[in-house]
């Protein structure tokens, strides 16, 4: 089973009516949200292990806002320093 589909079925998870996740081998990125939004994923071109940026973007905004969040896991390998600077 996917760790997504289990994650999706936790008691503290689904307190939250809105995530996305990515799985890439043993670990994953997750937005969690009480808003509804719009989720997208940017590939990074420089990544060697297939990481992205997962941003998540409220339909209504918070409080009158526009807001756009978000996240990522970096490579933490040596040769990937600058990139992580940048």
């Amino acid at each position: 089973m996917s760790r997504n589909k289990i994650l999706s079925n936790d008691e503290i998870i689904t307190k939250f009516p809105f995530f996305t996740m990515n799985e890439l081998g043993g670990y994953g990125v997750m937005i969690l949200t009480k808003h509804p939004c719009y989720f997208y994923e940017v590939d990074f071109e420089v990544s060697t292990t297939g990481r992205k940026l997962m941003i998540a973007e409220p339909l209504h905004g918070i409080n009158g806002r526009h807001i756009v969040i978000g996240t990522a896991h970096f490579e933490s390998k040596a040769s990937k320093a600058a990139e992580r600077k940048a």
